[in-house]
């Protein structure tokens, strides 16, 4: 008696859990499906701008912190990223020489 109800229970444990992946199957198809609109729902979403908003002002200065710190250790690569930024801009001098060493 005790072995078929650890059976059953196992069976219905094991149905259970083919649902669950059937399910989650089923909303990862939708979601590759439907992958651009939810990117740009996500993208203009009230709730999300809030949300981010409250955590940058709850670890503002750790995300300065590590700015800084990155900055440091990375300075070719900081002139590199504010180069293509000026020129990403279009300047109206972009393609003239702008330092002369």
């Amino acid at each position: 008696m005790v072995g078929r109800n650890y059976l059953d229970n196992f069976h219905l444990q094991f149905e259970f859990m083919n649902q669950n992946t059937l399910r989650k199957r089923q909303k990862r198809e939708w979601y590759h499906r439907n992958k651009e609109l939810v990117l740009e729902q996500q993208k203009n979403s009230e709730r999300k701008k809030k949300s981010q908003k409250a955590w940058y002002q709850r670890n503002k200065q750790k995300c300065i912190d590590k700015a800084k710190m990155w900055n440091k250790e990375n300075i070719g690569a900081r002139k590199l990223i504010v180069e293509r930024y000026k020129h990403r801009k279009g300047s109206p001098c972009q393609w003239t020489l702008t330092s002369l060493k």
